[in-house]
């Protein structure tokens, strides 16, 4: 638990953006690979999942949102994504366009736009999604995840990051 008096120094101290390079290379190099193999693999222990995905973790689409409180649901989820995609012929993920945004030194949100693929480079589906990773005790973990389905390749053509010029 973090006290309010943790918080004190938090405002004049900037803070260094190491471990924040760290979570955007785990994202890169670790968990989607690890999600990609668990997708491919004829049998993938999707429990792995668990390794990246925290308990609870919020997902929201076009359809709604909902709080997954279980590993169980977490582990149920994945299939509920990846069984359509198996079906389909899907062996890869190119990641078109992304955009990491670090808050502090143990979080930060990666919004990527990826193209699932599958044999010839065959586009399966393309989706624009927005993580949330946190880091607690060395141990990174994705606590959420906004997703949907888009035809576009740059984020901001899907994402508003301004909202300025709007009345």
């Amino acid at each position: 638990m973090i006290a309010p008096s943790d918080l004190d120094h938090v405002a004049s101290t900037p803070f260094d953006r190491t471990l924040c390079r760290e979570m955007e290379r785990w994202f890169v190099e670790e968990y989607i690979p690890t999600w990609v193999e668990a997708g491919t693999a004829a049998s993938a222990d999707l429990r792995s999942i668990l390794d990246y995905w925290g308990v609870p973790l919020h997902v929201s689409n076009p359809n709604g949102n909902q709080w997954l409180t279980t590993p169980g649901e977490v582990v149920e989820m994945l299939e509920a994504i990846q069984k359509p995609l198996k079906a389909r012929g899907y062996s890869h993920t190119v990641i078109i366009d992304r955009r990491s945004t670090y808050y502090n030194e143990r979080a930060i949100s990666v919004d990527v736009i990826w193209s699932r693929r599958g044999e010839n480079e065959r586009e399966i589906e393309r989706r624009a999604v927005h993580f949330e990773i946190r880091n607690r005790n060395g141990a990174n973990r994705i606590i959420s995840i906004a997703a949907c389905h888009t035809p576009e390749s740059r984020l901001e053509a899907v994402f508003s990051y301004d909202l300025s010029d709007e009345e």
